[in-house]
Parts: structure tokens; sequence; C-alpha cells
């Protein structure tokens, strides 16, 4: 956190960390609760950098699997707070297509290079992205994911990375659809 706050400090921008388990996502209270409080941040222009409670979600995920990483995390946050945009930062500049490039737009599954491999340092990994992604876009969220450096100059349309655009996994019925 450390680390984000002096980042942010660069730009004169507040940011603050929210630790959250699925308990707080499943109980109405806390669900209103964190609601409340990103209207809050957003209203203050503070940055939410928002994390597993790992010392009480541990018995909770083994128990209840309720979500298992960080990627689930956030697109249950950005479903929850109604946001317009979720971005994924990761290790590659985006997604990677089938020809090796990353891609700059993503709506079929079909479109990607690889399936089934696990991040090095967690539990995540391309499926974990997939699923949130896909859940996100289709509960009327962007998503956009990028990598380390690649993310700057994202508000002046510079950033490298792959967009996802809400309803992009909806068919006319509002099902969701992977190809």
């Amino acid at each position: 956190m450390n680390e984000y706050t002096k980042r942010f400090d660069l730009f004169g921008i507040n940011c603050a960390q929210v630790l959250l388990s699925g308990h707080d996502l499943l109980n109405e209270t806390c669900s209103s609760n964190i609601k409340n409080t990103f209207d809050f941040f957003f209203q203050n222009n503070i940055v939410a950098i928002v994390n597993e409670n790992d010392v009480v979600a541990t018995e909770e995920l083994r128990k209840n699997g309720v979500f298992t990483d960080n990627d689930s995390l956030a697109s249950l946050i950005a479903t929850q707070i109604r946001a317009d945009l979720l971005v994924i930062l990761t290790k590659t500049n985006g997604l990677i297509g089938r020809d090796g490039v990353v891609l700059s737009e993503f709506n079929s599954i079909s479109q990607l290079l690889v399936m089934g491999s696990k991040s090095s340092g967690g539990r995540g990994g391309i499926d974990s992205k997939i699923k949130a992604i896909i859940n996100a876009s289709s509960k009327g969220c962007d998503v956009f994911v990028s990598g380390k450096g690649s993310f700057c100059g994202f508000s002046s349309g510079l950033a490298k990375g792959t967009m996802t655009r809400k309803n992009s996994f909806l068919d006319k019925g509002g099902s969701i659809k992977i190809p």
C-alpha cells in the first residue's frame, strides 16, 4: 500500500486501501456500506485499492468459494458499485490473441492464445481474468486489461491494453454467450 501511496502522491491523488471478504459482499448491510464508501471515494477523488482480506477470508474461501482471487473480487465490486469501467492490471500488456499480439478488443474466447494458466504469484491467471471480464461486461461494465507501465496515458487514449465493451458477451435475449 505504501508503494501505491507514493506513486499516487506524485500526481496529488489520494488513495485508500479497502480490504474485503466474501462475507462482506453477501451481507446486505455491509454491501450497502461498501457502495456508500465507494460513492464517498468518488465524490472526493480518492482511488480505492481493493484487495481480498486474507486474514478473515481464508476459512470462508474453503467453505463457500465466494471468490478466490482479486480478478473475481474486482469484478464483483465493479458490478456492485455500478462502475462504468473496470481496469485489470496484469504482467502482459493485455490479453494475447491467437497471433501472439495483444488484442485491442476482446469479445470472443476463440480470440485468445492461451487458456488454463495460473499466475506465478497468486491464485488468478487467464481463466480468472476471463471470468471476471465476462461477469463485469455482462452486467454493464467496460473492462480494460493492461500491463505494468502500459496503463499510463489511459485518460488521453494512449494506454496499451485490451478493451471489452459492456454486454459484449450477451446475446439478444440478455443471456451470456461464450462462443
